[in-house]
Protein backbone atom coordinates (compact mmCIF):
# COMPACT_ATOMS: atom_id res chain seq x y z
CA UNK A 1 0.00 0.00 0.00
CA UNK A 2 3.02 2.20 0.86
CA UNK A 3 3.81 1.39 -2.56
CA UNK A 4 1.37 3.41 -4.03
CA UNK A 5 2.03 6.49 -1.87
CA UNK A 6 5.35 6.27 -2.73
CA UNK A 7 4.08 6.27 -6.88
CA UNK A 8 1.68 9.44 -6.22
CA UNK A 9 4.74 11.49 -4.30
CA UNK A 10 6.98 10.85 -7.36
CA UNK A 11 4.02 11.64 -9.79
CA UNK A 12 3.98 14.94 -7.97
CA UNK A 13 7.37 15.53 -7.74
CA UNK A 14 7.77 15.34 -11.36
CA UNK A 15 5.04 17.68 -12.10
CA UNK A 16 6.47 20.18 -9.69
CA UNK A 17 9.58 19.68 -10.66
CA UNK A 18 8.08 20.70 -14.58
CA UNK A 19 6.08 23.65 -13.68
CA UNK A 20 6.99 24.59 -10.10
CA UNK A 21 3.76 27.32 -10.37
CA UNK A 22 1.22 25.29 -10.92
CA UNK A 23 -0.42 25.01 -7.49
CA UNK A 24 -2.70 21.99 -8.55
CA UNK A 25 0.87 19.80 -8.70
CA UNK A 26 1.82 21.50 -5.00
CA UNK A 27 -1.83 19.94 -3.78
CA UNK A 28 -1.17 17.00 -5.64
CA UNK A 29 2.43 16.50 -3.83
CA UNK A 30 0.51 17.70 -0.39
CA UNK A 31 -1.99 14.71 -0.90
CA UNK A 32 0.43 11.94 -1.49
CA UNK A 33 2.43 13.37 1.76
CA UNK A 34 -0.60 13.35 4.10
CA UNK A 35 -1.61 10.04 2.53
CA UNK A 36 2.22 8.30 3.11
CA UNK A 37 2.09 10.30 6.96
CA UNK A 38 -0.95 8.96 7.42
CA UNK A 39 1.16 4.87 7.30
CA UNK A 40 4.13 6.12 8.84
CA UNK A 41 3.99 9.52 10.53
CA UNK A 42 7.14 9.53 12.37
CA UNK A 43 8.80 10.20 9.01
CA UNK A 44 10.20 13.81 10.18
CA UNK A 45 11.54 15.06 6.76
CA UNK A 46 7.79 13.97 4.97
CA UNK A 47 6.48 16.67 7.52
CA UNK A 48 9.20 19.05 6.67
CA UNK A 49 8.19 18.62 3.02
CA UNK A 50 4.75 18.84 3.71
CA UNK A 51 5.19 22.26 5.92
CA UNK A 52 7.14 23.69 2.82
CA UNK A 53 4.24 22.44 0.10
CA UNK A 54 1.83 23.76 2.81
CA UNK A 55 3.32 27.30 2.98
CA UNK A 56 3.69 27.13 -1.25
CA UNK A 57 -0.27 26.75 -1.38
CA UNK A 58 -0.51 29.46 1.61
CA UNK A 59 -2.00 27.17 4.25
CA UNK A 60 -0.79 28.53 6.74
CA UNK A 61 -2.72 26.41 9.39
CA UNK A 62 -1.57 23.27 7.85
CA UNK A 63 1.92 24.31 7.46
CA UNK A 64 2.47 25.39 10.96
CA UNK A 65 0.94 22.08 12.03
CA UNK A 66 3.37 19.96 10.13
CA UNK A 67 6.78 22.35 11.11
CA UNK A 68 4.83 22.23 14.83
CA UNK A 69 5.75 18.15 14.39
CA UNK A 70 9.22 18.01 12.89
CA UNK A 71 9.99 20.08 15.93
CA UNK A 72 8.40 17.83 18.62
CA UNK A 73 10.09 15.13 17.10
CA UNK A 74 13.45 16.68 16.45
CA UNK A 75 13.85 19.74 18.37
CA UNK A 76 17.30 20.27 17.17
CA UNK A 77 15.97 21.42 13.69
CA UNK A 78 16.67 25.13 13.17
CA UNK A 79 15.39 25.06 9.60
CA UNK A 80 11.77 23.85 11.52
CA UNK A 81 12.17 26.44 13.91
CA UNK A 82 13.03 28.84 11.73
CA UNK A 83 9.28 27.97 9.26
CA UNK A 84 7.56 27.97 12.55
CA UNK A 85 8.37 31.37 13.53
CA UNK A 86 7.69 32.43 9.66
CA UNK A 87 4.22 30.90 9.40
CA UNK A 88 3.90 32.55 13.44
CA UNK A 89 4.91 35.86 11.55
CA UNK A 90 2.47 35.26 8.64
CA UNK A 91 -0.68 34.55 11.49
CA UNK A 92 0.33 37.95 12.41
CA UNK A 93 1.50 36.43 15.58
CA UNK A 94 5.11 38.25 16.54
CA UNK A 95 5.30 36.84 20.12
CA UNK A 96 5.19 33.14 18.99
CA UNK A 97 7.58 34.00 16.27
CA UNK A 98 10.06 35.81 18.28
CA UNK A 99 10.70 32.71 20.87
CA UNK A 100 10.53 30.35 17.77
CA UNK A 101 13.06 32.11 15.94
CA UNK A 102 15.28 32.41 19.75
CA UNK A 103 14.43 28.40 20.24
CA UNK A 104 16.02 27.99 15.90
CA UNK A 105 19.49 29.53 16.97
CA UNK A 106 20.70 27.58 19.28
CA UNK A 107 21.06 24.92 16.75
CA UNK A 108 21.70 27.46 13.80
CA UNK A 109 23.20 30.36 14.84
CA UNK A 110 25.03 30.85 11.53
CA UNK A 111 21.33 31.35 9.44
CA UNK A 112 21.26 34.97 8.95
CA UNK A 113 17.78 34.53 7.92
CA UNK A 114 16.64 33.51 11.41
CA UNK A 115 18.59 36.83 12.76
CA UNK A 116 16.95 38.87 10.30
CA UNK A 117 13.50 37.29 10.55
CA UNK A 118 14.16 37.13 14.61
CA UNK A 119 14.90 40.95 14.82
CA UNK A 120 11.75 41.65 13.16
CA UNK A 121 9.99 39.55 15.22
CA UNK A 122 11.36 41.42 18.47
CA UNK A 123 10.47 44.99 16.43
CA UNK A 124 6.94 44.22 16.69
CA UNK A 125 6.90 42.68 19.56
CA UNK A 126 8.97 45.10 21.61
CA UNK A 127 10.10 48.17 19.78
CA UNK A 128 13.63 48.79 20.12
CA UNK A 129 14.36 46.84 23.57
CA UNK A 130 14.16 42.76 22.84
CA UNK A 131 15.61 43.44 18.92
CA UNK A 132 19.18 43.47 19.65
CA UNK A 133 19.03 41.53 23.20
CA UNK A 134 19.72 37.76 22.56
CA UNK A 135 20.65 35.06 24.85
CA UNK A 136 24.40 34.56 24.41
CA UNK A 137 24.33 36.65 21.63
CA UNK A 138 27.99 36.83 20.09
CA UNK A 139 27.06 40.67 19.23
CA UNK A 140 27.87 43.30 21.62
CA UNK A 141 24.73 44.77 23.17
CA UNK A 142 24.37 48.69 21.83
Amino acid sequence: MFARFKEALDDANEVVGLRADWVKGHTRRGAALRAALSLQPSQTSDWFVLGTVCMRLHDWQAALTAFSTVVAHAPESGDAWGNVGAVHLRLRRPDLALAAFTEGLKSSRESWRMWENRLLAALQVRPRSAAHASPSSPFPSL
